[in-house]
């Protein structure tokens, strides 16, 4: 060898190096533009995915009208994002910041290691709660008479538990197998399973929400007449939309690193360890995905979320004899401006009162309206 090689390789040497689990990736410490921008973001996507998962848990815990059996499996699948976002992110964020100093690298290997090894788990326990809730939507939908009697809580709670299985039998394997040096295993054998049971999971999800999606669609077009029957419909395919969005932004994003490691296989611009570390990122922002699109889609649950942050006042309800309760507000009289109507609702009977308070004679003309008559008509009563 001579000088000029031997001064070519040692400078390759320097500015690259690879760890010992991913021999194929190769870090380039030459760049330093790009770690400092992921780092700043992961930096900043750690603490709120911690703190919008912890509210979504403690807001399922605490109110009653928020504990549902798919809001019970997403408040399972909040603590995985919280381990992602408080573990996985911390640590990858670490391994950027080493790399943008150019310091303490050869402790990168095993920071990454772990980070990378939290990340993944946290992704499959993340998809089998999704297919467990792919299946809660399906039976609440295509087969709603059979709903209360399959899916209760105390089932649910279970089915939470046991979505967390790839988590405690896949993370202590992949872990031996890594640190085990057994290089052709990690980089080929776990990336081709990960992906069969990936393309399994989603396969299960698509059956799911295709049914789901093939029984809305027939049930607009049948134009069901029944009320309470129509309104489970609807609030049951939104439930489906909101979930099914979730799934596929968790979907594609856990997709996409291992697209990418079996494409760097045969494509050379893939090997770069930058452009993994750039699908890694949207991998763990995903842990974002389940509070903020609930709480775009959840009324209840983003009035639950802004109460306890002291943004909302609660909304308070009146007992009426121990059965049902009662929400007074007071409305504009559409026949006279100045005399407000107090309107109660109840929910027994469907019984609608208006009263005018405050009429210049002292009287109180009041219009009730009960159950058998779901049409609801205004008549104006002249007051003298």
């Amino acid at each position: 060898m001579n000088e000029s090689e031997f001064i070519k390789n040692a400078n390759e040497t320097r500015w690259r190096f690879h760890c010992w689990y991913y021999p194929s990736f190769e870090w380039e410490l030459v760049e330093t533009t790009l770690p400092w921008f992921i780092f700043v973001i992961t930096i900043l996507a750690a603490p709120a995915a911690v703190v919008l998962n912890v509210l979504e848990i403690v807001a399922v815990r605490k109110k009653k009208q928020l504990q549902r059996v798919s809001t019970i499996m997403l408040s399972s699948l909040a603590v995985a994002d919280v381990l992602t976002g408080a573990v996985s992110m911390p640590l990858t964020a670490a391994v950027d910041l080493l790399i943008a100093h150019q310091t303490f690298l050869d402790h990168v290997c095993i920071v990454d290691f772990l980070g990378v090894t939290v990340m993944f788990s946290a992704s499959r326990t993340a998809l089998s709660h999704l297919t467990v809730i792919a299946w809660e939507r399906y039976m609440a939908v295509c087969r709603w008479t059979d709903y209360k009697t399959i899916v209760t809580r105390g089932r649910a709670k279970k089915l939470a538990l046991f979505a967390w299985l790839p988590f405690m039998i896949v993370t202590p394997y992949f872990v031996l197998r890594g640190t085990s040096g057994d290089v052709e295993w990690f980089e080929n054998v776990d990336i081709i399973e990960g992906m069969f049971w990936g393309v399994a999971v989603v396969t299960a999800i698509v059956y799911f929400y295709v049914n789901v999606y093939l029984e809305v669609r027939n049930r607009k077009r049948n134009e069901v007449i029944d009320v309470n029957a129509l309104l489970q419909a609807k609030q049951s395919a939104r439930v489906a939309k909101t979930t099914g969005l979730i799934t596929g932004i968790v979907i594609l994003s856990f997709l996409l690193p291992s697209i990418v490691a079996i494409l760097g296989n045969f494509f050379t611009i893939m090997r770069n360890t930058w452009f993994f570390r750039l699908t890694e990122t949207l991998m763990q922002l995903n842990s974002l995905a389940n509070p903020l699109v609930y709480c775009y889609r959840d009324r209840r649950f983003r009035n639950a979320i802004l109460e306890m942050l002291r943004l909302k006042k609660s909304e308070k309800f009146m007992p009426n004899d121990g059965a049902t309760r009662r929400l007074a507000a007071s409305v504009k009289n559409p026949c006279s401006p100045d005399l407000p109507l107090r309107r109660t609702a109840s929910s027994s009977g469907f019984a609608l009162v208006l009263e005018s308070v405050g009429t210049s004679n002292g009287t109180r003309p009041k219009r009730s309206m009960s159950a058998p008559s779901l049409g609801l008509r205004s008549t104006c009563v002249d007051v003298v």
